[in-house]
């Protein structure tokens, strides 16, 4: 509390949800309109995996903004140069989306990218190192049979 310069009541009144003007009242009204938004399953908030899979496999969030502001959140592939204040460390596109729209490869639904972000060697998912190995192979040999494991 020292670095915010507030006492106890201060903040509690600052975060006090019962007060519907309050800070804390906006964070969550905020949060329940991104789970609505983007079908998370928490109707109240998404969780950080449910917007990385949702960014990543279909670039959800950037190309579908919860507030559309040319300048702040313009509508695009990638988070890498979104809006006035772009990403830090994120100089190029990190989402499979926008690579795949650059060229002609496989699509991914939702289901797929959870798959995917799953470390589970029987959903082929990348988080296991094997799977990586795997997944890259087929995709630079462009090996249909085994890409067709993945989606």
């Amino acid at each position: 509390m020292a670095a915010t310069l507030l006492d106890s009541s201060q903040i509690f009144t600052l975060f006090n949800t019962a007060i519907p003007t309050s800070f804390g009242s906006y964070v969550v009204q905020f949060c329940n309109n991104i789970a609505v938004k983007y079908a998370c399953a928490n109707t109240a908030n998404c969780t950080s995996t449910e917007i990385a899979e949702l960014q990543w496999g279909s670039s959800g969030v950037t190309n579908n903004p919860l507030a559309g502001d040319l300048y702040y959140t313009p509508k695009q592939l990638t988070c890498a140069s979104w809006g006035a204040w772009p990403v830090w460390g994120c100089d190029i596109a990190v989402e499979y989306f926008y690579w795949a729209q650059q060229g002609s490869r496989l699509p991914l639904t939702n289901a797929s990218v959870k798959r995917i972000q799953s470390n589970i060697v029987d959903y082929y998912g990348l988080l296991n190192l094997y799977n990586s190995m795997r997944f890259m192979n087929a995709y630079y040999t462009q090996n249909q049979t085994t890409l067709a494991k993945f989606n």
